[in-house]
């Protein structure tokens, strides 16, 4: 099961990537500490990136897939 939203971090620090949950673009840039050229690269490499009502949104386990091959 997906969850529409996941849980809050504090304000201003990175937080866990949930390879269940649906976050929205915003969230994963905040959460995984990704600028917004970083998150564009990554989409132009391969990150599944879903729409729906003019939104953007990532699986965490798309996320953490798509870390796993082109990290280090």
């Amino acid at each position: 099961m997906v969850s529409a939203t996941a849980p809050k971090t504090s304000s201003g620090s990175p937080g866990e990537i949930s390879p269940d949950v649906l976050y929205t673009l915003e969230e994963i840039t905040r959460r995984a500490n990704l600028g917004r050229h970083a998150l564009r690269m990554a989409r132009r490499r391969g990150l599944s990136v879903k729409y729906a009502h003019g939104r953007g949104y990532i699986l965490g386990k798309d996320l953490i897939a798509y870390l796993s091959e082109v990290g280090k």
